[in-house]
């Protein structure tokens, strides 16, 4: 038989045989809501496109599908269904294309992504610890976190058990949602909301999971991001966190269970105001501190410090202050159906506005497959 002949049978017959069967298909729905009082109407501003922000808030309807073709090939989508500023809106939040190598250590993800930046910017509403997303997503990120369409390579670091290093490269979505204001600015002001990606953005990250035993792990992150802006000029944003968890039960499911993390971000937009006299560049960092601890069988408590510098130059993007302690009540009611209840408090010190006192009741229900 001819060699090129007999490796194309070979190869044909490898793909028709990894996807001969059934490829495995998974759904899930999320349905996250609530309501706020608060004691200024200025605490009831949402800073994250799906964060809660009025006295009723459909923080979205997320629907996710999962479909695994074999070992080296498996496809995702999630779309959201969202209330922005009293309309409905919806979005493609992710949908991409993950190849495997058999050692499993070098993966290709291709497609719409959450960008491998701060830690909670790749996290689905749903699987937030608060009711709210952390300020560092969005300050650093833009208003939907950073989210493009991109090749990511991920490498399993040898030697480095669960250490992973990532590159990616692509365009940054633009936000576009609710409708555009005109913003009266201040002298010597550019307009903030554009210091962020919106086009060519290139993502470096390590992240590691240590695990010291069953009972106790560390998960660590670093990034940094460089690209193009709304002003048509180069900015960076980096960071890195850190994040200790104990579970009394170990590996095994229930039991109580204690997670802590810091993170630091910090970034530098390149502006230039619109008439073109007024040009530079502007920094500012971030802080973020968290603890949440569960107990006595699916109650949650949580304790979060954000901080924000802020910028005298770049406008709407004042120091913030904020405090969040939240209680959260899950429940399970079958193998398909779960969700929480959670009441938070925000205390929160921003500049050029009174302190705010909010007062958060979330509600989140999910139905199907619960690896989303």
């Amino acid at each position: 038989m001819n060699k090129i002949y007999s490796h194309s049978c070979i190869i044909l017959g490898f793909t028709l045989s990894s996807i001969q069967a059934a490829p495995e298909v998974d759904f899930a729905t999320h349905v996250n809501f609530g309501l706020g009082l608060s004691s200024q109407d200025s605490g009831l501003e949402g800073y994250h496109g799906h964060d809660l922000n009025n006295d009723f808030t459909l923080q979205g309807i997320e629907l996710h599908l999962a479909t695994k073709f074999n070992e080296y090939f498996d496809f995702n989508l999630a779309h959201t269904i969202f209330e922005d500023d009293r309309d409905f809106d919806n979005e493609w939040e992710n949908a991409h294309a993950n190849f495997h190598l058999p050692n499993q250590r070098l993966s290709l993800k291709a497609g719409r992504i959450f960008n491998e930046t701060t830690s909670e910017n790749s996290s689905h509403v749903h699987s937030w610890s608060f009711a709210n997303s952390s300020l560092l997503t969005t300050r650093f990120n833009g208003e939907e976190g950073l989210i493009s369409e991109s090749l990511q390579l991920s490498w399993g670091l040898p030697g480095l058990a669960n250490t992973y290093f990532h590159i990616s490269h692509g365009n940054a979505i633009e936000d576009d949602h609710g409708e555009e204001e005109e913003e009266e600015l201040q002298a010597g002001q550019v307009e903030g909301d554009v210091g962020f990606f919106t086009s060519s953005v290139t993502t470096a990250a390590i992240t590691s999971n240590y695990r010291k035993d069953d009972f106790n792990q560390w998960f660590f992150r670093a990034h940094y991001s460089a690209g193009d802006n709304g002003f048509e000029r180069n900015q960076i944003a980096y960071g890195m966190s850190a994040q200790y968890q104990w579970r009394k039960n170990g590996q095994e499911p229930g039991g109580d269970y204690f997670t802590a993390g810091a993170e630091w971000a910090n970034k530098r937009v390149n502006f230039a105001s619109e008439d073109g006299l007024l040009r530079g560049s502007d920094s500012e960092l971030g802080l973020s501190f968290s603890a949440v601890y569960g107990f006595a069988e699916n109650w949650e408590a949580g304790l979060r410090y954000e901080y924000l510098e802020g910028s005298d130059t770049l406008s709407e993007t004042p120091s913030i202050e904020r405090i969040s302690a939240a209680m959260t009540r899950r429940f399970e009611l079958n193998n398909h159906l779960n969700g929480h209840v959670r009441f938070q408090l925000d205390h929160i010190n921003r500049d050029e506005v009174e302190d705010a006192t909010v007062a958060w009741l979330q509600f989140q229900f999910s139905f199907g497959a619960k690896n989303f």
